[in-house]
């Protein structure tokens, strides 16, 4: 089994930023799937690659599939995926009005 453990760490200016570290069952630290500075921004007049989308958005291909079943769009031609930056964007949008923290 997992642990997991929360930090606040604050800031100057009121910032509050929470920090997750994560331990294995020998209680040592697990190394982040994905490196915050791999992360990207998504914008919505691009169209992405699902692969691009994926490592921009710092998520897996099981977190696509959650995404895709709860409404993302994507769009399939030639063989290939791509996520519209705008079609995310509004997916986003109505997870937050429904609530949806997930």
């Amino acid at each position: 089994m997992f642990r997991r453990l929360f930090a606040l760490v604050h800031i100057p200016r009121q910032t509050v930023i929470r920090i997750r570290f994560t331990f294995n069952q020998t209680g040592k630290p697990m190394r982040q799937k994905t490196d915050p500075e791999q992360l990207g921004t998504i914008e919505d007049g691009t169209t992405y690659p699902m692969a691009v989308f994926m490592k921009k958005a710092g998520i897996g291909k099981h977190a696509l599939t959650m995404l895709r079943r709860q409404g993302l769009k994507v769009i399939r031609t030639g063989g290939r995926a791509f996520v519209r930056g705008r079609d995310f964007s509004e997916f986003l949008a109505t997870m937050k009005q429904e609530g949806g923290d997930q």
